[in-house]
Order: C-alpha cells, then sequence, then structure tokens
C-alpha cells in the first residue's frame, strides 16, 4: 500500500516564487559566463576613415562607420548581454582616444568584452579597398593592460573603393552579419 504525500504546509507565495526565479537567473549568468561568455560589452565603433573615393568626406566614412557600427550594435544588444555603446565621428578631438575611451567605458560599466567595429581604407591594396573589420578582445574590467587585450576574434569583410559602396554593401546588414559570424567563431549562440 503506497504511503500517502504529506501535504506540503506552504504554498508558493509571489515572493518565493520571485526569490526562486532571481536566483534561476543569477545560477544561469554565472553558468554562461563561466563558459566564457562575457558579462557585458562595449561596442566601440567610429572614427577611422581612409582614402576615400574622389568627391567624398567625411561624411562618407562617418555615414559607412555608423551604417555598420548600428548594423553590429543592434544585432549584440539581441543576445540579452547588456551592451555599453561608443561611438566617435571621423574628425572630432575624441577620435583618436577611441581606444583609451573604450577601456575606460569597459571599467566604468564592469564589462569584460570590448567589440570593435570600423570601416576604413586600405591604400595598400591593389586596387585600394574599404574594410569592414570587427575585433573582440576580453580583458579584466580592473586590468588596463596591453597583455590583457590581445583579440579573442578578429574578421574583416573587404570591397574595392568606390562611390556606391554604401548601396552595393548595405553596411548595417553587414554590421549584423559579423556579429553572427564573431558569435559563430566562438561558439556562442
Amino acid at each position: 500500500m503506497p504511503l500517502p504525500m504529506p501535504r506540503l504546509s506552504h504554498s508558493p507565495t509571489p515572493v518565493r516564487l520571485a526569490a526562486i526565479a532571481l536566483l534561476a537567473i543569477a545560477f544561469a549568468s554565472g553558468a554562461a559566463h563561466a563558459a566564457g561568455e562575457p558579462r557585458c560589452r562595449v561596442v566601440a565603433g567610429g572614427g577611422v576613415a581612409g582614402p576615400a573615393p574622389a568627391g567624398t568626406d567625411a561624411d562618407f566614412w562617418n555615414r559607412l562607420n555608423f551604417a555598420f557600427y548600428d548594423g553590429a550594435q543592434y544585432a549584440l544588444s539581441e543576445t540579452g548581454r547588456p551592451t555599453e555603446n561608443l561611438f566617435h565621428v571621423v574628425g572630432s578631438p575624441q577620435a583618436a582616444r577611441v581606444e583609451e575611451d573604450a577601456k575606460a567605458r569597459l571599467a566604468q560599466a564592469g564589462c569584460d568584452e570590448v567589440i570593435r567595429v570600423a570601416v576604413f581604407g586600405d591604400d595598400t591594396a591593389s586596387p585600394i579597398e574599404i574594410v569592414f573589420r570587427i575585433t573582440s578582445t576580453l580583458q579584466s574590467a580592473s586590468s588596463s593592460s596591453s597583455s590583457s587585450s590581445t583579440p579573442r576574434y578578429q574578421h574583416e569583410y573587404r570591397y574595392p573603393v568606390n562611390p556606391d559602396v554604401e548601396r552595393e554593401v548595405h553596411p548595417g546588414a553587414l554590421g549584423a552579419k559579423a556579429v553572427a559570424d564573431y558569435l559563430e567563431a566562438v561558439g556562442v549562440k
């Protein structure tokens, strides 16, 4: 004969359910971080230029950089990890400090990864190419040493320089593709 099941004297209250949910979230977050998934990311972009097609200026580079950055930033925000955003326009006084500013934001926010997206011209290629680059660097939020900033991932997408590159390449869509390629390469779903 089966033994009767004891009756629980406590029914789950909203407070208990909330506490259980918070513990589950904390456990999942810790497990993801232990598996190499960053706690949060600084997404840094812009500030880079290069040889431009005839008749173009800094606006050409700002449009390409921002569209690529925007596509990448949106795709990263869809992963569920918090992102800190940083963008510098070409020719701005801060543009030369994008790496320093990214490290400062990393430390301030307690993040451990910088995703750097940039569009620039490569005049060493023949013919000259426009390069769309994504780089991931894992770093301790408390460390700013160069030894801790070895790239985890880097990939470039190259296209011949021409004034119609914006219509032909679709930099925003390429930014999203660059993030998808990166997440696949490092094994993050």
